[in-house]
């Protein structure tokens, strides 16, 4: 508690000697006026209320710390609600300063209220765009790599701020940046990426109409069935749009298609999507291609499809991630409940998760109303097995061995 005191004297000019009885606080209403005046574009009006609500608070600081405040607690306006309240309305006045690129004003701001809320880190990536723009690049990395550590597409933030530095000119500082990425990505997505800014750092800089005319090569490579230069083509407008989440289902689909295209599948069956991954290359596709629908899915929160989720689960099973699996596979149920391919999947989640209950339930489900879906009755039948139930299972090996031998058949739809 010390520390933090010295720290927001430091920061800040108040007398300590200052020990409020007691504070009213009503942040709903403030803060819901503050972003009234900042939809309506009175900036002006914003400021003044924040400056006002800053300076009536302020001196709580000490008092909170110290208890020696009765502090209304209507609507659970506790001391750290408090200090959680005031440390959001500096970190809104950095962000007005911000736009208005006053950078040391901005800077003061954001440092008080990561002093006020130490566990929040939204102030501090804010302190990472100050730092950016004050051409602070090794700040700005170091802090926003100790922000994202831990997470699994922590490169995508870094991947931005490289670029961010590289489309101001700063290119050592960019390519600095890149270099990180590149360490840090242990999947390879991001590092295909940086290489392709790595080598032509001196070139210009994209514009709107060349990564359309790429993205239009790529769709039309990928029309041709030449997915490599599809691929590469889509990478290349990451490489300037790595927010562009259609590009990324895209990347995303094509890595998935490469690891299965060794997988002879038969005319008329109805193929397991998920299958053992055979080598390191089928490995290394899959996860780019989890990665890939991840950083989708992420670029644009509640907005993906459900056979992104439905995909990415896939990916996970044949992974043999099975843990993964599962939400993806729940999400993409709700996005599509009535979808026979999804519900399968799910099913298949549920049984790499040994819920066998719920995957026999599902795959049930799917029989119902499509009583000849082969892939339902090959995971139903593992499900019973694993149950201890082979009598039960039986039943769904026998459908899937009368379907193939029909197949190959002389004569049968396996001559065709």
């Amino acid at each position: 508690m010390g520390t933090f005191l010295e720290l927001f004297r430091l920061l800040d000019d108040w007398d300590p000697e200052t020990l409020p009885e007691r504070v009213t606080v009503n942040p709903d209403e403030t803060l819901a006026s503050i972003r009234k005046h900042l939809a309506e574009g009175n900036v002006p009006e914003a400021q003044r209320i924040i400056s006002e609500e800053i300076s009536r608070l302020r001196p709580m600081v000490r008092a909170v710390l110290l208890d020696a405040v009765d502090l209304v607690q209507e609507k659970g306006n506790t001391p750290f609600h408090l200090l959680q309240y005031l440390s959001y309305l500096h970190r809104r006045a950095a962000q007005i300063l911000l736009s208005e690129q006053r950078w040391d004003e901005a800077r003061q701001h954001i440092l008080k209220a990561v002093v006020l809320a130490p566990d929040d880190d939204d102030p501090r990536y804010v302190l990472v765009e100050i730092y950016e723009h004050a051409s602070q690049y090794d700040a700005a990395l170091r802090l926003l790599e100790s922000l994202v550590t831990g997470y699994p597409d922590r490169c995508l933030p870094l991947f931005e701020l490289a670029l961010s530095i590289h489309q101001q000119g700063a290119l050592s500082a960019a390519a600095t940046c890149y270099q990180r990425v590149k360490e840090l990505d242990d999947v390879g997505a991001f590092r295909d990426l940086a290489d392709i800014h790595l080598g032509a750092l001196e070139m210009p800089l994209a514009d709107i109409e060349m990564l359309e005319h790429v993205s239009e090569e790529g769709s039309k490579a990928a029309l041709a069935r030449d997915y490599e230069s599809a691929l590469t083509s889509f990478q290349h407008v990451l490489a300037w749009s790595p927010k562009h989440s259609q590009t990324w289902v895209r990347v995303g689909y094509l890595y998935q298609r490469r690891a299965s295209g060794e997988l002879d599948l038969v005319k008329g069956a109805q193929a397991v999507p998920v299958f053992k991954v055979a080598n390191e290359q089928q490995q290394n596709d899959l996860r780019r291609a989890a990665q890939a629908y991840r950083i989708a899915i992420l670029a644009e929160p509640g907005l993906a499809e459900a056979e992104v989720h439905h995909w990415l689960a896939e990916c996970y099973l044949s992974l043999d991630l099975a843990a993964l699996a599962l939400e993806p596979a729940q999400t993409a149920v709700k996005l599509a409940p009535n979808d026979v391919d999804i519900l399968v999947t799910l099913g298949n989640a549920f049984l790499a998760n040994d819920a066998l209950v719920d995957a026999e339930s599902t795959l049930r489900a799917v029989l119902s109303f499509d009583p000849q879906n082969l892939t339902a009755h090959l995971v139903l039948a593992r499900t019973l097995e694993r149950a201890g139930r082979p009598n039960e299972a039986i039943v769904h090996w026998r459908v899937l061995e009368e379907f193939f031998s029909k197949l190959l058949k002389p004569g049968g739809d396996g001559d065709e």
